[in-house]
């Protein structure tokens, strides 16, 4: 028989993975950046566990994902395929690192990046306070270079989410606006694209290595599907500048989380 602290632990994983999915929708990314720091903090699990399971319940969430903002016509298929294609090739090398290097440097990086991801976003939602809710980035690299630019940040970005097991959109939704000037809701559900490809072979090494840990990547998963049709709902609903501002609070929750536990 299950016991009523394991039914009730299953049942705060799925409302945890709703969350997940709601967030992975609105901002286009795979839900590590609030995956790992649960699994770290409340299930207790190692570094790499966490980072291997993350990764996991990732690729589903983010299918559904794609799949439910398809309709928008925000969704730069080409771009995102690009990084994801790159990403995929780098992502192993991630996985590969995350099991041999020490996991504190995993976290400590990880809650680093999002801080200061969190800090730009909070700039760039002052941006549109400033000029309206369709400012756009007009400082975009050339048309000629975008393509180079997407791949050589595909393959930053799969080396980053194989080792930290995030999806990487975190990074991606930013960038895709600086060199490519997409508003958010472009960036987040190009970027959606992306964490699907290069999530794959990540997840794939960290099998091999028997990182994940499947029960509880099932139990996110269960929730973070309809978390994710849930969010492509709210997102037809929230300005862009909204957005920006909510993302950023989520990023930086995330990151002092994670740092604090860390380092204390």
């Amino acid at each position: 028989m299950i016991s009523t602290a394991t039914l009730l632990t299953f049942l705060a994983t799925i409302a945890t993975g709703v969350i997940v999915g709601i967030l992975s929708a609105l901002f286009g990314i795979g839900g590590g950046v609030v995956m790992i720091p649960i699994i770290r903090l409340i299930f207790s699990r190692t570094a790499v566990v966490s980072s291997a399971t993350s990764l996991f319940a990732i690729f589903p969430t983010s299918v559904t994902g794609v799949i439910s903002r398809h309709k928008e016509g925000n969704t730069n298929y080409k771009v995102g395929a690009v990084i994801g294609v790159a990403g995929a090739l780098t992502s192993p090398l991630g996985a590969s690192l995350g099991s041999s290097l020490p996991g504190i440097y995993a976290m400590v990086i990880t809650a680093v990046v999002i801080v200061f991801t969190a800090v730009k976003q909070i700039l760039d939602a002052k941006r549109l306070g400033d000029k309206g809710d369709n400012y756009r980035n007009t400082n975009k690299i050339p048309a000629q270079y975008q393509y180079l630019a997407v791949a050589a940040l595909g393959l930053f970005i799969g080396v980053f989410s194989g080792y930290l097991g995030l999806g990487g959109g975190f990074i991606v939704v930013p960038l895709l606006s600086y060199l490519l000037g997409m508003n958010i809701k472009e960036a987040s559900a190009t970027s959606l694209v992306a964490i699907v490809i290069l999530g794959l072979p990540g997840v794939i090494t960290h099998a091999f290595y028997g990182n994940i840990d499947y029960l509880l990547g099932i139990s996110f998963i269960i929730g973070s599907i309809p978390g994710a049709k849930l969010g492509s709902l709210i997102v037809k609903k929230v300005s862009n500048r909204g957005l920006t501002i909510a993302f950023a609070i989520v990023l930086m929750l995330a990151g002092v989380a994670l740092a604090i536990n860390e380092l204390l």
